[in-house]
């Protein structure tokens, strides 16, 4: 009798352990289903996709949220021996950023960081820098883009959002504990969006706008931004003009390239000549030059004439030396001007454009000159040579002097 007491004691227990066990899972699968059919409402309230959960999974919500791609989602964490739930929403930014470009909250990782050596951008407002890490390969673009108005607004909304909220491989992330639902959802989404397009206007804007002061084209592919087209004003047709930002990870800096508005006599090539290094080129005939310049041609006589035929009002000497000093591995070619810089920044990209359009002019002005030169050159020597056939050695060449000039002697 013990024994049937006992098994039916254990059953008993069985039984209200499988029970209970049944319940949490019925007012799990419960608590989920109305979960989804919120967050289904909500998709279709604003025209987003809706993503049902999957056995395992959790729903899902994407689209375009006022033109920004978006994601909702909900995540479980690890909080001690418990597990926490946070909704996540996420607004992909619509415009080329710079490598390892990231906003995070400070913390203590953060604090040690810095004390090891690490460094983040400061971008000049106080509350800010102390509240976020700002980081990314260029640095002069950050700081401006951190310092538009509409980014520190929308940064200062987020802080009052959530602690955990940061930006992350072209992404804001907002996150809050618990499962939302409704205005609260709406409101994240709100806060992500706003930052996501402020950061993209910031970043996108300064490079719009000097394509269209400039009238070029822009294209953005990846971390890359390149403004290309013809700049009229030099020479008879204008000059084909590209200006290449590479934003990382590999490359970082601005390659801009101008044509020149005629080749250079001699295919004469103009570079920095290395510290130190003697030889190796031509001499142009010019000091200033053959101490600073690096020089090759095909024709060394047509370089030295360009040079020569250069007017000192274009101040060649200045641009030229302002080109290849103030950015080094820039070059003159043949065709073109090539200036690198390891910069990223919209507002010097346009003061180099004009340093480098005013180089193209006055060498294509030197060029002419020098082209013309060498025709009058060409010239009296095609005169001189008739002459000699026609008169020969009979003496009865005409004198070359004006009329009337006395015979000295």
């Amino acid at each position: 009798m013990e024994l049937v007491a006992a098994l039916l004691m254990f059953a008993m227990q069985f039984a209200i352990m499988i029970g209970f066990f049944l319940i949490v899972v019925v007012f799990a699968m419960k608590v989920r289903q109305a979960h989804a059919r919120k967050w289904e409402q909500f998709a279709n309230r604003h025209g987003l996709q809706f993503v049902p959960p999957t056995a395992l999974g959790r729903p899902e919500i994407r689209g375009d949220y006022d033109g920004v791609p978006i994601r909702l989602e909900t995540v479980s964490r690890n909080a001690g021996n418990n597990k926490v739930t946070y909704t996540v929403a996420n607004a992909a930014i619509q415009a080329p950023l710079p490598a390892g470009f990231s906003i995070s909250r400070e913390g203590l990782g953060s604090a040690l960081s810095k004390l090891l050596g690490g460094q983040d951008i400061q971008v000049g407002d106080e509350k800010l820098d102390r509240r976020f890490r700002f980081k990314g390969c260029c640095t002069d673009e950050v700081r401006r883009a951190m310092t538009d108005v509409r980014v520190q607004k929308a940064l200062h909304e987020m802080l009052g959002m959530a602690s955990s909220s940061r930006v992350q491989a072209g992404v804001v992330i907002v996150e809050r504990r618990g499962t939302r639902h409704g205005p609260e959802l709406e409101q994240m989404l709100e806060v992500a969006t706003r930052l996501s397009r402020a950061l993209a206007t910031a970043f996108r804007e300064p490079w719009v706008l000097l394509a269209q002061d400039r009238g070029l084209d822009l294209d953005e592919t990846g971390a890359a931004t390149v403004l290309k087209g013809r700049v009229d004003g030099i020479g008879s047709e204008g000059v084909p003009v590209s200006i290449r930002v590479r934003r990382g990870p590999e490359h970082v800096g601005t390659h801009l390239r101008v044509g020149l508005p005629r080749p250079l006599p001699g295919k004469l090539t103009l570079f920095l000549k290395e510290e130190g290094k003697e030889g190796g080129g031509i001499g142009l005939g010019d000091l200033v030059l053959d101490t600073a310049v690096q020089a090759a041609a095909i024709d060394p006589d047509a370089g030295r004439r360009l040079v020569a035929a250069a007017d000192p009002a274009d101040d060649i000497h200045g641009l030229l030396l302002g080109l290849l000093h103030g950015h080094p591995g820039s070059r003159v070619t043949a065709t073109e001007i090539v200036l690198i810089d390891s910069r990223v920044d919209p507002v010097l990209a346009g003061e180099w454009l004009d340093e480098c359009l005013a180089l193209a002019a006055a060498l294509g002005r030197a060029a002419e000159r020098a082209e013309l030169s060498q025709a009058v050159a060409r010239g009296r020597g095609h005169l001189a040579q008739r002459e000699e056939r026609a008169f020969g050695d009979r003496g009865d060449r005409p004198d070359p002097r004006p009329v009337g000039e006395p015979v000295e002697g």
